[in-house]
Parts: structure tokens; C-alpha cells; sequence
């Protein structure tokens, strides 16, 4: 929605959808005015759509998309397409924001994790539904959601990208004085596995026994995609682990004030995902006024301004260097005015600038 507010003024926008958009409910939640743009309904991929669960399958949803394209030759009609969820291979001028690359999972940090069977069969299919077309780098400018991300993207598709943090919306933070805050920790994120909260249970409980005066509050929906019928899901191993600790609080899914609430009212905030593309979260817990800390690698580490006192590589680590900054008013000081301005660096008006400036160098 931020790239078609960015561009609606000077440019005529059709959008390629498999669904018709709901501007209202969408211009609300990303905070856009996005008005008077034409779609186009991808019939043949909505009705597969719509069968296929939210946030999966994408690569089989941009492989039949590129089909599409290529086979309504809408790439005759159009002066520019702008892919917003990652690589197209499509024979056109184009601008892809690649949040991170599908076409090479060799790339990826967990690699290991998509050697098998199902997901050569996958890729097998998702590769024999794209059109086999030989697509040039020139006429494509590639941009990245980190610099992070940028170099997975080298590595994959070799060649450079312009990286263009994403656009973090901090206009309905009001931080509190930091003396007035609680002595406690917030996570924001859904709960499934690769969300590592877990060990963030871990890391506080191990504080916490330390003699810390401190607490938890773990925010976010579950979306637990790796439960199996006949095995735990990963929510019921988080619920059955707070209910050991009276100082751990899951509040679950919240509404957007009582999220703003709960961090602007904590010191500290607390990130588990490894090798985050980026972190929307991590910002919003500093536009909040924490001092958040986040896992070593990864987009997150730019979000950070890649301070080092709040990254860890390990729970010990997490233990320790927290523990550090617990004890130490002048270092928690320090840390606050080291970490980025989140407005300057990730607002929402330097994303549509940056958009409208590389489109208009592509077009031109």
C-alpha cells in the first residue's frame, strides 16, 4: 500500500490481484490513503488462491503469476511492472522488492531445513509451472528490505540490489519517561517456532533467578504452520512454560492500543527470531522508547544500528549481556541514545520518497 501511495500521483497504477482489495480496511492498517487505482483480477490463480492457506506456497503463487503474465502478454501493456513480494521472472522493465529470495534456498540460513524430499517435489512443480524464459538483470532493479538480505540476494540471483528499509509507521508512539517505566520485558511476534520464544522464557527465567525484579509480557496470534495431529503444538509448549513462572504474562493477540500500551510503558524489549530479513518489531520497540535485544545476523542487526550490547548468539550470552545493562543506569543511558531514530531512518515518508525516486530513474 506504500509503494501505490508513493506512486498514484504521478503515475496511472493497475494492480495485479487474485482477490478486490479492500482499500478502506487496508488504508487503515498501513496508515495510506490510497485512492482511484484500477486492479486487475487474476481469475484462473484466485480460484487456486483460494484454496492454499495465507503466507504459504508463495513461490507456486509467483510461478503461476509469471505464467500469467508472459501468457496475457501483459508486459506489452504496461511500462513498468513493480513486484512487491519478492523475484518475477518476467521478460519487461521491472522493479522487484525482494524481502528474501525463493529462487535459491542454498542461500538461506537454515538451508539444511529444505533438503527433502517434499520440498524437491515442490520446487520441482513450482519450476515445470513457470514459464522458461531467460530474463535479463538489466532491465530489472532489484531492491532489498536490508542489506542483509541484499547480500542473499547476490548470492542467489547475482546481482546487486538497493536496499530500502521497509516503511515503519511510529506516528502513534509516545514513549514515556524512562524512569517511569517497569523494570520488565515485551516481545512482540506470533508464536511459532522460528519466533524462538521459548528461549526468550528462557533468558528472562534465568534473570529473573538471578535476583532481577523484573517480568515478561509475550504479545502475538498463534500461527502455529509446523503442528503435526500427533504432536504438541508449539503455543501449548509456550502456554505450559509461562505457567511455570508467575512473572511471565502471554497476553496473546491484542488490539493496536493495548500494544502500544505495554511497550511504551517497559524498558526493555526482547527479539528471538534468528536472522530476522528485517524487523518491523525491533522498530517498533524502539520508536516505543525500549532497549531492545535481538539475536546476532540477520536484517534485525541494521535495525539496531548493529550496536553490539544488545545482540546475543546464544541464551548465556543474552543472559549476560542483559544482565549488564540491568545493573548499570549510565550504560542503559548510553544505549538509548546510540540506538537509531526510527522516523528518520524507517518512517513511512522516506520509504515513499525512495520509491518514487528509483521508479522515476527506472522509467526515465
Amino acid at each position: 500500500m506504500n509503494v501505490i501511495e508513493a506512486l498514484q500521483e504521478e503515475h496511472e497504477i493497475t494492480i495485479l490481484s487474485v482477490d478486490e482489495p479492500d482499500f478502506g480496511e487496508l488504508n487503515e492498517y498501513y496508515d495510506t490513503s490510497v485512492t482511484n487505482v484500477d486492479v486487475h483480477l487474476i481469475d484462473g490463480i484466485s480460484a487456486l488462491s483460494h484454496r492454499l492457506p495465507n503466507n504459504r506456497f508463495g513461490k507456486l503463487k509467483m510461478s503461476l503469476l509469471e505464467s500469467y503474465i508472459l501468457d496475457n502478454e501483459l508486459e506489452e501493456e504496461y511500462d513498468l511492472l513493480f513486484s512487491t513480494y519478492n523475484e518475477l521472472h518476467v521478460p519487461c522493465k521491472s522493479i522487484q522488492y525482494i524481502h528474501f529470495p525463493y529462487s535459491d534456498r542454498s542461500v538461506h540460513p537454515n538451508a539444511d531445513e529444505f533438503s527433502s524430499v517434499i520440498y524437491s517435489t515442490y520446487d520441482w512443480f513450482c519450476d515445470k509451472a513457470s514459464p522458461n524464459i531467460n530474463c535479463s538483470h538489466k532491465d530489472t532493479k532489484y531492491l532489498s528490505n536490508s542489506d542483509w538480505t541484499g547480500s542473499k540476494v547476490k548470492k542467489a540471483l547475482g546481482t546487486n540490489t538497493k536496499t530500502i528499509y521497509p516503511p515503519v509507521d511510529s506516528s502513534d508512539f509516545s514513549p514515556q519517561n524512562w524512569e517511569d517505566r517497569e523494570n520488565g520485558f515485551v516481545t512482540v511476534g506470533r508464536l511459532s517456532p522460528e519466533k524462538n520464544i521459548l528461549r526468550n522464557i528462557d533468558i528472562v527465567a534465568n534473570l529473573y533467578e538471578q535476583g532481577k525484579d523484573i517480568h515478561y509480557h509475550i504479545i502475538g496470534p498463534t500461527m502455529d504452520r509446523f503442528t503435526l495431529p500427533w504432536t504438541e503444538s508449539y503455543r501449548e509448549k509456550v502456554i505450559s512454560k509461562c505457567e511455570k513462572y508467575d512473572f511471565v504474562h502471554l497476553e496473546g493477540e491484542v488490539d493496536r492500543e493495548k500494544l502500544i500500551e505495554l511497550i511504551t510503558t517497559h524498558k526493555y524489549g526482547l527479539h528471538g527470531m534468528n536472522y530476522e530479513h528485517f524487523g518491523i518489531a525491533v522498530a517498533e520497540l524502539i520508536a516505543g522508547g525500549t532497549i531492545p535485544f535481538v539475536p546476532q545476523g540477520g536484517g534485525q542487526q541494521e535495525v539496531v544500528g548493529d550496536c553490539e550490547r544488545v545482540m546475543y548468539n546464544s541464551t548465556n550470552d543474552a543472559v549476560s549481556k542483559i544482565s549488564s545493562v540491568l545493573e548499570n543506569e549510565r550504560l542503559q543511558e548510553t544505549l538509548r541514545s546510540e540506538l537509531p531514530d526510527i522516523e528518520y531512518r524507517f518512517g513511512q515518508s522516506r520509504f515513499q520518497d525512495e520509491i518514487r525516486q528509483v521508479t522515476n530513474e527506472v522509467i526515465l
